[in-house]
């Protein structure tokens, strides 16, 4: 089931994004590169970057998050539950360059045609579901952004620049790039106030996956903080791997003959 975190100041107009997000292991070298581009005037609205798939977004208006994304993401969990999904394996070995008026954007994707197929039908099922959520609201809550209704292109944005120096910087960037990868697992649910971090508020699964989210839900999408709830929850997880061991090994098991001779056996094919 999706996690989900409790929101407040509901009467402020919020931005929501569903996005694909990679594991917390693979965002160093993301923020590396759109550090080293990214805007001021974001920075000043307490935004940070982070490496993401936008699949949609969209805005809440006036109306409380919880009257709109509740029964949103019940509703897109059993979608993705019966979609027939398959665990996705994402590379980004390409980098390249999209012009836009007088500006070029530099990205990375995976070029693999499943990959974008995949891609593409976990954006269709995501948009059909918000755009259905905000219709069936008494006058229309969100809005789809028409930006956002343009052909899907599956990226991770690395830089907004200039074209004159789009070209030098895709072939400086490339030459280092390291090609993360990871399985995506989760639809994450992202919030935001019109200044402040993004928040993953929820993390739906794909593919039936009872794996704990990696990004985690409720956590806010700067490194730092990243990084500090990663650590904890390894800690978390190596404190009771040793407790369950300490428990099994002061627990005498009862001796039986079978139990003998399958450790005769194990211990001679060790031999």
């Amino acid at each position: 089931m999706a996690s989900m975190t409790t929101t407040t100041n509901t009467n402020t107009k919020k931005q929501i994004m569903f996005a694909i997000l990679p594991p917390v292991d693979c965002w160093q070298p993301f923020v590396d590169l759109k550090s080293n581009h990214f805007s001021a005037k974001l920075k000043q609205k307490g935004k940070s970057p982070f490496p993401h798939i936008t699949l949609v977004q969209t805005t809440s208006n006036s109306l409380p998050l919880e009257s709109i994304l509740p029964p949103l993401i019940s509703s897109l969990t059993a979608t993705l539950a019966t979609a027939n999904l398959m665990p996705l394996t994402y590379s980004t070995t390409q980098m390249a360059c999209f012009h836009h008026g007088k500006r070029t954007t530099i990205y990375v994707k995976d070029p693999s045609s499943t990959v974008l197929n995949s891609l593409n039908k976990i954006h269709s099922l995501v948009s059909s579901a918000v755009n259905l959520a905000v219709n069936q609201k008494k006058g229309k809550p969100g809005k789809q952004s028409k930006k956002k209704q343009q052909h899907f292109v599956p990226h991770i944005a690395i830089a907004n620049v200039q074209q004159k120096v789009a070209n030098t910087l895709c072939q400086q960037y490339s030459a280092s790039w390291s090609n993360p990868t990871w399985v995506c697992n989760h639809v994450y649910v992202l919030v935001t106030d019109p200044s402040g971090p993004w928040n993953i508020h929820a993390a739906i699964p794909l593919h039936n996956s009872n794996l704990i989210p990696n990004p985690y839900v409720n956590t806010l999408t700067r490194l730092d903080h990243q990084l500090q709830q990663h650590a904890e929850e390894v800690a978390a997880l190596s404190l009771s791997m040793e407790t369950t061991k300490a428990l099994t090994s002061t627990t005498t098991p009862t001796s039986t003959p079978t139990t003998t001779q399958n450790t005769q056996l194990d211990t001679k094919s060790k031999q």
